[in-house]
């Protein structure tokens, strides 16, 4: 329950999903499968702009994305679940500039952003500078995750 609520109390039919499509991908067969579960969960444009510190919770982010106010590589996205790939350009509308300065402004910066990201604080960009499959993303969690047992949970 925690990992789910961790990313923005994603639905257990959404989770279940991604776990048994990880059986069918020959893409990424050398890792491991929680790895590979949270390289697609990492990759949602609405995690992407909580790392970034943009928003305050992936709820805002959702937010903001189903509102038309984010922009990838110049068009509007308004899927939350959109899967960023390497050198895409994430940028805000014009519109809502002093709701992400505020929120950058107010934020403890802790924990600090990826290093996949290449974050332009002052035009408000963010760019995807690496792949997100040789990440480590176990410094994201404050809570300690058993990776098999969430995985057998979710296969059921």
């Amino acid at each position: 329950k925690k990992f789910r609520l961790f990313y923005g109390n994603l639905a257990k039919k959404y989770i279940k999903s991604k776990i048994n499509s990880l059986n069918y991908s020959n893409e990424y067969k050398n890792f491991p499968k929680s790895q590979i579960l949270l390289y697609k969960l990492e990759q949602r444009l609405d995690t992407i702009l909580y790392r970034a510190h943009f928003v305050t919770s992936i709820r805002t982010a959702r937010q903001l994305i189903s509102h038309g106010h984010i922009l990838i590589n110049g068009e509007s996205v308004y899927d939350n679940s959109y899967s960023v790939k390497l050198g895409d350009k994430i940028t805000v509308s014009s519109k809502i500039n002093f709701l992400i300065k505020f929120n950058i402004g107010n934020s403890s910066f802790w924990p600090l952003p990826p290093k996949y990201l290449c974050i332009n604080y002052k035009i408000l960009e963010i760019i995807i500078v690496e792949n997100l499959a040789y990440s480590n993303f176990s410094t994201h969690f404050p809570f300690r995750i058993d990776w098999n047992t969430l995985l057998e949970h979710y296969k059921r």
